[in-house]
């Protein structure tokens, strides 16, 4: 009912019959924001006023994205808290009274439509006021100190604030448009989780452990130090110095019954809390969606991109009456990011090559590590390429591998098999193993250390080798990845070179060096001072070894998918329902339209993720249903176009 701006020396209220007049006047202008999503929808329903050109043109700026992103090329963290109220007082050293109920009053002085500026107190009208010049101060000094940040590291625009606009702008419609859920399924699915984890809770409650019980931490702490005694192993821990309750940090000794129980437990849990969700929704789940460390879409509220692939628990998203649900997928689109860094830094890219060729890449590598025709590669060999090319370059070494293979893709490897994919993985992409190697920290302790006079000095890749043992034993492990024990000439030796090392600064930590205390943050303190920058401009700072391999293709992926479902949400009308990381889905109606919308979803995909990736080819797979399943498949008519793919009869249906 009523606006305000700042020019830098007064401000100005337009009132609902002026506000189109306005935008159109400054629509050449920069203009700041403080929550851009949210207001811009507002502008577009008062007077149809549309603002994407201007956010495409750079012209809008958000400043709670400008303060997130700057935060995270500073610190290496985003912010969870970052209001106006708070980023005023301070930044600006000026508090803003956002508890007074004269924000939530000023519909008193609508009438019919207009407002007569004359009514209003004196008092509401400093109120806005000072929310306009707040945002306009923090904007240009946000803007400034960003632009000073994005020069420091020589990268383009401002830290990607424009793509991270235009996908939180998306997003937000996304949020209201909400996803469709069969809820009968959903409480049929509930009941039968439910049975499940109380089955895990009684295995439990035999050894002391009550999900839910006071003290159950202490009791977790006792039974893990009791099986860490018993194999001789040291477990990570937290930062507050318990043993971490991580699926992935556990797996190694997963098959101790307590920790196999809680294992189970846990996993159960969480699918119970997701499908309570469901079950309650009343028929249409609005999750939130905020933006992660990578530059991935995050889903909360609930989590739908971490819903079980198997059990049913997907297929309880459906879509509305009249409409069919569209799944865009890209294909291995990691791995197309990581080749066009590769291909940017170093010229050339083995990696790129082979996907540029076309076909399908798992069963391409897999042919070319055994040294068979593609055609003859079996099912589990794709499986196992499969494996590896997601493993590698997550920066997995062997062991924690061959628990990965098992889990997410069915496949089990020896220890000699692992290694011989890993070798002849790095021999096919050699461009991958240079990248890895400079990002994980490798490269700031070859300036630190002179590993050429390490102990058990490796013939080939040395000081690659040389430098992942250093990190092992300072991390506390006693063995390489490989399982092969460190002599004491190797622990002596970089536990004597850890104490010259003018790094490590922190007293406990220089305390545990003196005492050959490996641990976590010792680790930590020796690869978490990388900085990552993608190909687009955004800055991470303090990052580990592992974070700085991955968050480049992992936010250059995330980037390009952001742009493609932007594009999809607010230029081209599509009901995009649910983003899925690398997955787009979309309400579509069930018409005959339907094969060619398809094609123009597939096209935007393509060439929204071109224009990060120019250099590699991008393909996107479509599957079209009546409820999300991973199982669903592009299925064509007799005259080429999409149809809707069905669950088999012998499973429950979509209803």
């Amino acid at each position: 009912m009523l606006g305000a701006a700042f020019d830098g020396n007064a401000v100005y209220f337009i009132t609902p019959e002026h506000l189109g007049a306005f935008c159109a006047a400054h629509a050449d202008s920069e203009q700041y924001f403080c929550n851009a999503p949210f207001d811009l929808d507002v502008v577009a329903k008062a007077c149809s006023f549309d603002y994407l050109p201007l956010v495409r043109q750079g012209l809008v700026l958000d400043v709670q994205i400008l303060y997130r992103l700057l935060e995270l090329g500073r610190k290496g963290q985003l912010p969870q808290k970052y209001n106006l109220g708070l980023l005023s007082a301070t930044l600006l050293g000026q508090p803003l009274d956002k508890e007074s109920d004269t924000r939530l009053d000023f519909g008193r002085f609508l009438q019919d439509g207009r407002v007569d500026l004359r009514q209003i107190e004196g008092a509401s009208l400093q109120y806005l006021a000072m929310d306009a010049i707040a945002t306009c101060l923090l904007g240009a000094q946000l803007e400034a100190k960003a632009r000073a940040l994005a020069d420091q590291y020589k990268v383009p625009g401002l830290l990607t604030h424009d793509t991270q606009l235009l996908g939180a702008w998306a997003t937000y419609r996304i949020e209201r448009l909400g996803a469709g859920v069969d809820v009968p399924r959903a409480q049929r699915r509930l009941a039968e989780v439910q049975v499940l984890e109380q089955q895990a809770v009684a295995v439990l409650t035999p050894f002391g452990y009550v999900p839910g019980a006071k003290g159950n931490m202490a009791v977790f702490d006792r039974l893990m130090k009791a099986i860490e005694d018993k194999r001789g192993v040291r477990l990570l821990r937290t930062k507050d110095g318990r043993i971490t309750q991580s699926d992935d940090q556990l797996a190694s000794v997963k098959d101790e019954p307590f920790v196999a129980a809680f294992l189970e437990y846990k996993g159960q849990h969480k699918v119970t809390g997701v499908i309570k969700k469901l079950a309650e929704s009343g028929g249409r789940l609005h999750p939130r969606y905020s933006l992660a460390v990578s530059g991935r879409a995050l889903c909360s509220s609930p989590n739908l991109q971490q819903l079980p692939r198997e059990g049913g628990v997907r297929e309880c998203i459906v879509a509305a009456p009249g409409y069919m649900l569209l799944a865009g997928d890209y294909k291995c689109i990691e791995m197309v990011a990581l080749a066009e860094i590769c291909f940017q830094l170093y010229g050339a890219s083995a990696l790129r090559d082979l996907l540029n060729a076309g076909g399908d890449p798992h069963q391409l590598v897999a042919a070319r590590i055994l040294g068979k025709d593609p055609d003859s590669v079996t099912k589990k060999e794709r499986q196992q390429a499969k494996a590896v090319n997601f493993g590698i370059p997550g920066g997995m070494g062997v062991t924690g591998f061959l628990d990965y293979a098992r889990q997410n893709y069915g496949v089990a490897f020896t220890r000699e098999l692992a290694e011989e994919f890993f070798e002849k993985w790095y021999a096919l992409f050699p461009e991958v193993r240079r990248y890895l190697d400079e990002r994980r920290g490798f490269a700031g302790l070859f300036e630190l250390f002179d590993f050429s006079t390490y102990p058990h000095y490796y013939t080939e890749n040395a000081l690659s080798n040389a430098a992942a043992c250093m990190l092992r034993i300072t991390g506390g492990n006693m063995a390489t990845s490989h399982d092969r024990e460190f002599s004491q000439a190797e622990i002596d030796w970089v536990w004597q070179q850890l104490q010259r090392c003018t790094l490590i600064k922190d007293p406990q930590l220089r305390a545990d060096v003196l005492n050959r205390c490996g641990s976590w943050r010792l680790r930590r303190e020796l690869t978490s001072h990388q900085v990552s920058i993608t190909l687009t401009g955004r800055v991470r700072a303090e990052c580990s070894g592992t974070e700085a391999s991955n968050s480049p293709f992992q936010s250059l992926a995330a980037d390009g998918c952001k742009l493609a479902f932007s594009e999809l949400v607010l230029a081209r009308g599509f009901r995009v329902v649910l983003l899925v990381h690398d997955e787009i889905v979309v309400e579509m109606p069930d018409t005959s339209e339907l094969s060619t919308r398809a094609d123009e979803m597939r096209q935007v995909m393509v060439e929204q993720m071109q224009r990060v990736c120019p250099n590699v080819r991008v393909e996107v797979e479509l599957a079209a249903s009546r409820c999300w399943s991973k199982k669903a498949k592009a299925v064509y008519d007799e005259a080429g176009r999409l149809v809707p793919w069905s669950e088999p009869q012998e499973q429950t249906p979509c209803t």
